[in-house]
C-alpha cells in the first residue's frame, strides 16, 4: 500500500478542518450562552478563557489549511484583503485594542484573497486584549500588510512553520524585525501590484 499523495491529502484536511470549526463554532455560541446567564465574575472569567482558546484553534486551523492548500490566485483589490482581514481578525483579537489603517486608494494584486487574509491573521497577537497597531499601504510597486506589537506578544507567530512558502506560493514576501530597544515587532508581508 503505498502512502497518499498531496492531491489526496488536500481534499481530506480541508474536511477535516471545517468539520472541527463546525465544532468550535458550537463551543462559540454555548460559551456566548453561559456568559449571559451566569453573573458569577470567577465563571465569567473562565468562560473568557475559553473563548481565547477557542479563537486560536480555529486560527491554528486555519493556518494548517493555509499550508497543505494550493492558492487559488486571481485578481483582486488589495483593499478587499485588507477588509477581509480585519473582518477575521476582530474575532480573535479585541476590536478595542487595535488601530487598522489602510491607506490605499487602489490597487490590485494576484493572490488567493481568503488565504492571504488567514495569513495575515497569523500576525496578530496572541492575546486578545494586547494592542497592535495594522498598516496597509503602497511599498515599491507593490502593497505591504503590515502588523506593530510589542515582541512578547507575538513568541508563536506565526503558529505554524512553513508560513513563509505560503506567501511566497501567493507571490509575496515576509519579514520580520523587532527593535531591541524598544521591544517593538514589525511583521510585513509584501505582494506585487499585479500586471493587466
Amino acid at each position: 500500500m503505498s502512502d497518499p499523495t498531496a492531491h489526496e491529502i488536500q481534499p481530506a484536511t480541508k474536511q477535516f478542518i471545517h468539520d472541527i470549526r463546525n465544532r468550535l463554532n458550537g463551543i462559540a455560541m454555548e460559551t456566548t450562552y453561559l456568559n449571559e446567564v451566569i453573573p458569577d465574575d470567577d465563571t465569567k472569567q473562565s468562560i473568557d478563557r475559553i473563548q481565547n482558546e477557542t479563537r486560536l484553534i480555529e486560527r491554528d486551523l486555519l493556518a494548517l489549511n493555509s499550508r497543505v492548500a494550493s492558492p487559488d490566485r486571481t485578481i483582486v483589490p488589495a483593499r478587499d484583503v485588507f477588509q477581509l482581514w480585519k473582518s477575521s481578525g476582530q474575532r480573535i483579537t479585541s476590536a478595542e485594542s487595535g488601530t487598522w489603517t489602510c491607506t490605499l486608494e487602489s490597487g490590485l494584486i494576484e493572490v488567493d484573497m481568503r488565504m492571504v487574509a488567514n495569513l495575515l491573521g497569523e500576525l496578530l497577537p496572541l492575546q486578545s486584549s494586547a494592542p497592535y497597531e495594522i498598516l496597509v499601504q503602497s511599498v515599491d510597486d507593490g502593497v505591504s500588510y503590515e502588523v506593530r506589537c510589542q515582541s512578547e506578544q507575538v513568541t508563536k507567530c506565526p503558529s505554524l512553520p512553513g508560513f513563509e512558502n505560503a506567501v511566497s506560493n501567493n507571490g509575496g514576501k515576509y519579514q520580520r524585525s523587532t527593535n531591541e530597544a524598544t521591544g517593538e515587532c514589525v511583521s510585513t508581508c509584501w505582494f506585487p501590484v499585479a500586471n493587466l
